[in-house]
């Protein structure tokens, strides 16, 4: 009689130290992370006019976000870019972010 059950632990090896079940939560959780997408010169160039278009004419943009497990969802109205930084400040609701122009994916604006 075999001693592996159903989920290929022996029997007697079904408790594991919290340090160990914590590695092998963080070792599944990295193996969900995503690549940071290439963009090339026309994206770059895409997201900068809608950034401009926000700013200029105050008009909603979406900014996707690259982040390692998931991507973000902003949307609002950019009301400051400071290219020195590089980063922009986008208002929403009754609230504002900076964001760092590196984790911009994707933008678009209603008028795009």
């Amino acid at each position: 009689m075999s001693r592996i059950n159903d989920n290929g632990l022996w029997e007697s090896s079904r408790f594991i130290g919290p340090e160990f079940k914590e590695a092998i939560l963080r070792q599944r959780h990295e193996l969900n992370r995503l690549p940071r997408p290439r963009l090339d010169e026309q994206e770059f160039e895409l997201i900068a006019a809608a950034i401009g278009e926000s700013y200029s004419t105050s008009c909603q943009i979406t900014l996707k976000l690259y982040d390692p497990f998931d991507t973000v969802d902003v949307t609002g109205i950019v009301t400051k870019v400071e290219q020195h930084e590089k980063r922009v400040r986008i208002d929403y609701e009754d609230n504002w972010k900076w964001i760092d122009m590196n984790q911009i994916i994707n933008a678009h604006t209603s008028g795009f």
